[in-house]
């Protein structure tokens, strides 16, 4: 009981913190000129965003910074809109075509890019935007003056909101406007460090080299490539005068898992840099406790301490309890949380106890069965062995292949036992295989199946599946006009991607 008063009293002290940030008085910035101007490279990433993208291209080019000094590149990985016929005309945008194979993923597409933009002279930073987002006509240019001072920046992600919003999703939206308006812009102000936002975002090119590599993904990865970006130094700095936009809709709600942020901290806390709070700090929060832990333990010590004796007596646990109150009432008064949001976030620790209990693992096997109970007796299933690599190393995963009723869909296993299903039932298994490879590529991870592999020719003999295919590698015994057939979920030892090095380095050359 004594641990989890110190635990809970260190993450209300550091509240406060925050709440006093509030007090200090915020230096108006009248004019963001600035006598330099970095050389920046804006990269933008697309997949199937044609209208997006087009407003993104009209809003780039429109800039009021100095055009000499930035220049913009396009990546259209595997795009089937007719994104490229859009930008066939743009002679000041540099297109990057991906095609005629699986879709690469940010991770890969950017790290190549990057790799090949490291020889240009001159070159100051990157800016990395999503195709989906759309930015103001100066927002280079805060950029720029944000750069004087700061390494790596991310955006404060603004949403619009086009429709009607559920109950849930209420919930969320208040408590992220919540966290953005006041807890990142109090931390920045304290000179902390805040999650990178990889979307869009900010980062010299010398970060870059320290870092010795670029990693986008989900929320786990954006945290990871924080900490190493700090482990070199340098922190992430945000600001609410510095922001993206995008449609509601577009918003992935992201939060580290729990057991993903104890990994990170057992790793990370053996290089303690003691002589940079901010480091410390970074690595500690790892294990701060969300507003329902906070609630449940406040509730547990303020019982304990009036039933039994305890170093702290009833009135310490009380007069912390509305400390830390009047330090969240402060921060939505910063967050500008109107009355009406008022008790959407209230709700948030409940509706964080509802999504612990609906993942529950007895709850979850519950639904399961009642989902295997509910299913038709049409449904077929098959099972296979696969490999997905992380560039590095192929990992043991198994694929669940799903008919129902002549729609297919595809669990992915991995060593773990974890699963994934893809959210689509479609005509053909070859295309649920599709979305789970997209799936998997957004994490760095590639499906090593005959479909994924510049090999494969599929068999388009009018079925509706289209599983079967051939093999157009050369191998040794192979007899020279012998057909070789194979099906979509195989692969062997002479799997091979497309060599996307190979294919940016044609298209510089052009």
């Amino acid at each position: 009981m004594t641990i989890l008063y110190f635990y809970i009293t260190i993450f209300t002290i550091y509240f406060i913190f925050l709440a006093l940030q509030t007090l200090r008085r915020r230096r108006k910035i009248r004019d963001k000129y600035t006598a330099k101007y970095h050389n920046m490279c804006v990269i933008v990433y697309s997949h199937n965003n044609k209208d997006t993208l087009e407003q993104m291209v009209k809003l780039l080019k429109s800039q009021d910074y100095p055009s000499s000094c930035y220049s913009v590149y396009v990546i259209l990985d595997n795009c089937s809109d007719e994104s490229e016929v859009l930008l066939a005309s743009e002679l000041n945008i540099n297109v990057f075509n991906i095609k005629n194979m699986d879709t690469v993923g940010k991770t890969q597409a950017y790290s190549i890019l990057v790799e090949k933009l490291s020889q240009v002279h001159g070159l100051d930073a990157y800016v990395f935007l999503d195709a989906n987002y759309y930015i103001r006509h100066d927002f280079l240019s805060d950029v720029n003056f944000y750069l004087q001072k700061n390494s790596v920046i991310s955006t404060y992600q603004e949403p619009i909101i086009t429709r009607k919003l559920s109950f849930t999703e209420k919930i969320r939206f208040v408590y992220e406007k919540y966290i953005a308006n006041f807890v990142e812009a109090m931390r920045s102000k304290m000179g902390l460090s805040n999650i990178l936002n990889t979307k869009a975002f900010a980062i010299k090119k010398s970060v870059i080299d320290k870092v010795g590599y670029i990693s986008v993904g989900d929320i786990n990865t954006e945290l990871k490539y924080t900490l190493d970006i700090s482990l070199k130094g340098e922190r992430v700095f945000s600001t609410p005068d510095l922001k993206s936009y995008s449609d509601y809709s577009n918003c992935v709600h992201q939060y580290p898992d729990i057991s993903k942020r104890f990994e990170l901290f057992c790793a990370y806390i053996k290089q303690f840099d003691f002589r940079r709070f901010d480091h410390v700090e970074l690595i500690c929060s790892l294990i701060a406790p969300n507003w329902l832990t906070v609630v449940l333990v406040y509730a547990l010590l303020a019982y304990h301490s009036f039933h039994v004796y305890f170093i702290v007596d009833f009135k310490t646990i009380l007069t912390q309890i509305v400390l830390l109150v009047i330090s969240v009432f402060a921060g939505m008064i910063t967050a500008k949380i109107r009355t009406s949001e008022f008790w959407y976030l209230c709700l948030y620790p409940a509706n964080t106890l509802c999504r612990l209990v609906y993942n529950f693992p007895l709850f979850a096997w519950v639904r399961s069965l009642i989902k295997k109970a509910s299913e038709p007796s049409t449904v077929e299933k098959m099972l296979v062995n696969v490999w997905v690599s992380d560039g590095k190393r192929n990992h043991p995963c198994q694929l669940e292949l799903v008919s129902t009723s002549g729609l297919s869909s595809v669990t992915f296993i991995n060593s773990r036992g974890k699963k994934f299903t893809t959210k689509n039932n479609h005509l053909r298994m070859t295309d649920a295989l599709q979305e789970l490879s997209n799936k998997l590529s957004e994490h760095g991870l590639v499906l090593k199946i005959c479909q994924c592999c510049k090999y494969f020719q599929p068999n388009i003999d009018g079925s509706t599946n289209m599983v079967k295919g051939f093999c157009k590698y050369e191998f040794s015994d192979r007899v020279p006009g012998d057909v070789l057939q194979t099906l979509i979920w195989n692969t062997c030892e002479q799997y091979e991607n497309l060599n996307i090095v190979n294919l940016f380095q044609n298209i510089s050359k052009k």
